[in-house]
């Protein structure tokens, strides 16, 4: 066995040099390219580039061992894809029936570029169609962000104009967040695995990853609590009362105005407006406090009233808490090594 000393530069790293001949063997040069493998041993690898090329990923989900529970293997499909795969087979021991196909496509449709690509009676084969993954991870982020940032106060306008068409578009526009969520997440776990990808996009120091899934976590929960507020428009059946309506207009222009200061220091790197954002929420606990109150007293008779107007304001409330969350985001942003 062939050994090496390991040396320390005056930053603190440690390094060690490679054999001549296997670095000329592989064709490698300054600036190439490694990849380093623990194994079980905590014995060190050191892999040439085309050993680190990753392999197209696949699972195969059987419906009985789900008890054909859709809503099961939706959580497993959605977890198959954020962790990279490209290909999900769904099989099963007895033909798949045309109801249960369909409902499975519905299952795939959420999911940015993954197709339909094979189909007979027992089995049904999806793949990824279209590399999205290369996406810039900015461009996602900024289009995610783009898509949440009217979507509270829109879902709140829905609400007090009855609207259900906007309520509608509210909803459809928190699915296409959604799907770029899972869209992000994926492509941070393949450029986790895949060195070469990760420089490709820009994402070559881990913490950055790390920070992009926070914050594209905190990004979905904004857009799953403004498409609740949007679906409490069609349970309402009683007339909302004046003083109601505009303290939950105070309410929601406030924390849109929240918002958009955090959307703006994400991307400015501003920690003093991020901080702002986060002492604002202060008064939002006071507004929300002082609105639940009103609701339970102006709407004591109508309790069915009561209790999807207290559901919207505890929707706001947790879209709010999200944007301090991306607020605190933008601090680790600034200030990652």
């Amino acid at each position: 066995m062939e050994t090496r000393k390991i040396q320390e530069n005056k930053s603190g790293s440690y390094l060690l040099t490679l054999p001549k001949h296997w670095v000329k063997r592989h064709s490698l040069g300054r600036g190439s390219i490694v990849g380093l493998v623990v194994d079980k041993d905590l014995a060190l690898k050191i892999k040439p580039p085309k050993a680190i090329q990753t392999q197209p990923m696949e699972t195969t989900l059987k419906l009985e061992d789900y008890d054909f529970d859709l809503k099961l293997l939706s959580g497993c499909v959605k977890a198959c894809y954020m962790q990279g795969d490209d290909t999900i087979h769904i099989v099963s021991d007895k033909p798949i029936n045309y109801d249960l196909k369909r409902k499975i496509r519905a299952i795939f449709s959420e999911f940015s570029g993954m197709e339909l690509a094979e189909e007979n009676p027992n089995k049904m084969t999806f793949k990824v169609i279209v590399d999205s993954a290369k996406i810039p991870p900015e461009l996602l982020l900024r289009r995610a962000l783009t898509l949440t940032t009217s979507l509270q106060r829109d879902a709140v306008k829905s609400v007090v104009e009855r609207n259900c068409e906007l309520a509608s578009e509210v909803i459809s526009i928190g699915g296409e967040s959604l799907k770029l969520y899972r869209l992000m997440i994926r492509q941070l776990s393949l450029a986790i695995r895949n060195p070469n990808l990760a420089k490709e996009l820009g994402l070559e120091v881990f913490p950055d990853c790390l920070i992009r899934a926070v914050a594209a976590r905190d990004i979905s929960r904004l857009a799953y609590h403004a498409t609740a507020i949007a679906k409490q428009t069609f349970n309402l059946k009683s007339e909302i009362k004046k003083p109601i309506i505009d303290k939950l207009i105070e309410l929601s222009e406030f924390v849109y105005e929240m918002q958009k200061e955090v959307y703006a220091s994400f991307f400015k790197g501003d920690i003093k407006l991020s901080y702002d954002v986060v002492k604002k929420m202060d008064k939002v606990k006071e507004l929300y406090d002082k609105l639940l109150v009103d609701i339970m007293i102006r709407h004591k008779k109508d309790i069915e009233t009561a209790i999807s107007l207290s559901m919207i304001v505890r929707e706001i409330r947790r879209i709010a808490g999200y944007t301090v969350a991306l607020a605190d985001t933008v601090l680790s942003r600034v200030f990652i090594k």
